[in-house]
């Protein structure tokens, strides 16, 4: 969805605040192992990324899956 998760592993971090991140105008997002693919969703749907980079395999499961989640909607 796209929100923080209330876990230890994000009380633990420090960072900025995701609306500060939103308020930058260009924001990349490299993503190339294939075990980011949740993380990557998240940030998508979260709006924390307005420029991405990702591998061939990457890009096809982003499509598959937009795919997917538009025949769920129809």
């Amino acid at each position: 969805e796209g929100k923080v998760l209330d876990c230890s592993y994000n009380r633990r971090v420090i960072s900025a605040e995701l609306a500060s991140l939103r308020a930058i105008a260009r924001r990349l997002m490299v993503v190339q192992e294939d075990s980011k693919f949740e993380p990557l969703l998240a940030a998508i749907a979260g709006g924390l990324c307005t420029h991405l980079v990702v591998g061939a395999h990457m890009a096809q499961r982003l499509l598959d899956h937009a795919a997917a989640t538009t025949e769920k909607a129809s």
